[in-house]
């Protein structure tokens, strides 16, 4: 059963859908490339810090080494690939959440802007 909180949710969220539909396409289009590219650079930006951070955590091989021990070792076991084993996944995590938020953001401060 439905209740009236969920129902005015879903009402609210259908009104908002409407109105996104009705609104130009190609801004919309626009926040979700801004959104995903945002995203993937990132996380390409901050992909060798999340390796060797994930690297020192407990349970790691890497457990009690310094972090310019772990650098040393990465990229003598895989070269400068190594820092960036596992993105591709991340990126397919990230940059889709990205540009949904990017875009349901630039909808919402577009709408409070306009009932000021």
């Amino acid at each position: 059963m439905i209740t009236d909180f969920e129902y005015r949710a879903i009402a609210a969220f259908r009104d908002e859908f409407e109105k996104l539909a009705k609104s130009d396409i190609n801004d919309t289009i626009k926040d979700l490339g801004a959104g995903a590219a945002a995203g993937g650079i990132s996380s390409l930006i901050v992909a060798p810090i999340d390796t060797i951070a994930d690297a020192m955590k407990p349970g790691s091989f890497y457990v009690g080494r310094s972090a310019k021990d772990i650098i040393k070792s990465i990229y003598h076991l895989y070269g400068w690939r190594g820092f960036y084993k596992g993105t591709g996944v991340k990126l397919l995590k990230i940059a889709p959440a990205q540009a949904l938020a990017f875009t349901i953001y630039k909808s919402l401060r577009n709408e409070s802007r306009k009932k000021k």
